[in-house]
């Protein structure tokens, strides 16, 4: 039987035609593969690029806190890998492994250890670690280099376990979101404030500190009204020179009674901070006279030490500047009680104690 030629045309087109195009297919694929493989090469070059970047030889990490373990379990919403950010913009994919003395140890996908200051992380990623990891918040505040660093934003075991030596309100004993200088935010309510360091605990019942003047402006002021120290404060602005003035004061627990014409009283107390001419620290008595000579002061157990005096500018006789007022206000941040010894005219010499415990500056 002879086919007819237009058959066989037919027969091709229907059978044949499909196969030649899956020849050109397979290529396709192979080539796509090709492709990916290429691309997934060159995503983990960038990756390195970006830790190497990030990493900067000043900021090399000490090897004995790269390779330690975590002093305490790693919770549920750190160990998942992800994408952490640093303030340049720099992006590496890790799981988190460790934070230690400001540290955070990420582990990448080559299992290799790497070492950020936290306070480099963008303000997201810091706020993600704080929520996980509330130990860091003191380091994610402090960004200065340096030994110093460490030593300011590391609250002692002894601190963290204190209990409190004043009673704490009802206000301050309920959780409430706290926030930081830099704005970073955290649920906690307080369980301890000595020496300057306040002492949270969460939700999750983790215990961690933060230096009181690194709170938020608001936040300083709430503590302030709440916490049950002898600490008055008040801020004023200078219309005039737009200077904001911020004032802490405290009275002494004894009175001196002074002969005709002064009747003596407590003395105050009181530390002054401008935001352009910077800090004064200086006593005040209702009636009397002050001589404009050395006195004797003790913070604590300390030993006593002898501090210069200042005459105020107006030649007031019942106020006094001490002298050297940034080591007197490191003494005041960090004590509980301070004892003065001052002279008066026709009164001698007369001792006041005052409890300065709670007090909260800024820096």
């Amino acid at each position: 039987m002879k086919v007819p030629l237009s058959w066989l045309l037919c027969f091709l087109a229907i059978f044949l035609l499909p196969q030649a195009h899956a020849v050109p297919s397979q290529m396709q694929l192979e080539r796509e593969r090709t492709r990916k493989q290429y691309q997934d090469v060159q995503r983990v070059r960038r990756e390195r690029e970006e830790a190497a970047r990030t990493i900067s030889p000043e900021n090399q990490i000490p090897k004995e806190i790269l390779f330690n373990t975590p002093a305490s379990p790693v919770p549920e919403g750190l160990r998942a890998p992800r994408y952490w950010t640093t303030q340049s913009g720099s992006r590496l994919p890790a799981r988190f492994s460790n934070f230690e003395q400001g540290w955070l140890v990420l582990e990448n996908r080559d299992r290799q250890r790497i070492g950020i200051k936290a306070a480099r992380l963008s303000s997201e990623d810091q706020q993600f670690l704080l929520e996980h990891w509330p130990e860091a918040w003191s380091f994610l505040e402090t960004t200065a280099p340096g030994t110093n660093e460490v030593q300011k934003a590391q609250i002692s075991r002894e601190l963290l376990d204190s209990s409190p030596v004043h009673t704490i309100s009802d206000v301050l004993a309920d959780y409430r979101v706290w926030t930081s200088k830099s704005g970073l935010k955290i649920r906690a309510k307080i369980q301890n404030f000595d020496q300057g360091w306040l002492v949270f605990r969460n939700e999750d019942l983790q215990k961690f500190g933060l230096p009181a003047e690194l709170l938020s402006e608001p936040d300083r002021q709430f503590l302030s009204e709440h916490w049950g120290s002898g600490w008055n404060y008040t801020q004023t602005l200078n219309e005039i020179s737009d200077e904001t003035s911020f004032i802490a004061s405290v009275n002494s627990l004894d009175r001196a009674s002074f002969g005709f014409p002064y009747h003596g009283g407590a003395l105050t107390l009181q530390l002054r901070h401008r935001t352009k001419t910077g800090d004064d620290v200086l006593i005040r008595i209702p009636s009397g006279q002050f001589l404009n000579r050395p006195v004797t002061i003790r913070f604590d157990e300390n030993p006593p030490f002898r501090n210069g005096t200042t005459e105020p500018s107006d030649y007031s006789t019942n106020l006094l500047f001490l002298d050297g007022e940034k080591r007197l206000i490191d003494f005041l941040k960090h004590s509980h009680t301070m004892k003065i010894e001052v002279e008066f005219f026709q009164e001698g010499r007369r001792i006041f104690t005052f409890d300065i415990s709670g007090l909260i500056w800024p820096e």
